[in-house]
């Protein structure tokens, strides 16, 4: 049986050593050994929580299914028509204003453009999710996309998006005449539920904004945590894009 958290830990110390050698070598900055346990122990359980999410598929199969009508049966992400850009937006959410925002934006390959997870500050989870959903159009605006297309798991919000003028919930009425304002400097802008099996990277991206203290943004490589479930979507691991 494989020991994931051994190896997370692994992962999380080799990670580390680099990050800490390297600011030794290139900012001329001491190696502290407590500093490289304490980011190796967050990788590790930042590791854990995503095979966690993973395992949710495994132990609902029972044994004797057949594995080729599992796989072809699995809701999984998939790629965007050519010349358009996914944003997979997700967001968790704690009593009373907890929040944090996962973002992942793919192209028609499959390849990682850019990411964020961000803690965030709302008092619901409707909010949570339409304020995810302003900062996903707001990167690919900030990464200058021109055809997007918006995922989300949350259903309400992305109705209320694609039915101009419904007003079904007055807290997030604000938020969706912001996106639409931000959405409008795009040549293209679809709108598009999707069930949660199919935004799990966003979702991993989203519960690990909520244990960070300030927002994280990377482009062809993600954190560690996040690239085992982008291999579950059936993407290389890492995910690497042409620049």
């Amino acid at each position: 049986m494989t020991d994931w958290y051994g190896l997370g830990t692994e992962m999380g110390a080799i990670q580390s050593n680099l990050a800490t050698t390297g600011a030794s070598v290139y900012q001329h900055k001491s190696v502290s050994p407590h500093l490289t346990i304490a980011s190796a122990t967050t990788l590790a359980l930042e590791f854990q929580s995503t095979i966690s999410i993973l395992r949710t598929d495994i132990e609902v199969t029972p044994p004797d299914h057949d594995h080729q009508q599992t796989a072809q049966s699995r809701l999984l992400w998939k790629t965007p028509p050519p010349n358009y850009h996914k944003v997979n937006c997700d967001a968790s959410w704690k009593a009373p204003h907890k929040a944090g925002i996962g973002i992942i934006i793919r192209n028609s390959n499959g390849e990682l453009h850019c990411g964020a997870a961000s803690p965030a500050h709302c008092g619901s989870i409707a909010e949570a999710e339409a304020f995810a959903i302003l900062q996903g159009v707001s990167l690919a605006v900030t990464t200058n996309l021109r055809k997007v297309i918006i995922e989300s798991d949350a259903k309400e919000v992305i109705s209320d998006l694609r039915e101009v003028g419904r007003r079904k919930n007055w807290r997030t009425y604000p938020i969706l005449e912001q996106i639409r304002k931000k959405a409008s400097s795009l040549e293209d802008c679809k709108w598009e539920w999707i069930p949660r099996e199919a935004n799990r990277v966003a979702h991993n991206a989203a519960s690990l904004a909520n244990g960070s203290v300030g927002p994280l943004r990377w482009a062809t490589q993600p954190p560690p945590s996040l690239t085992l479930v982008l291999r579950n979507d059936g993407l290389p691991c890492p995910p690497m894009a042409e620049g």
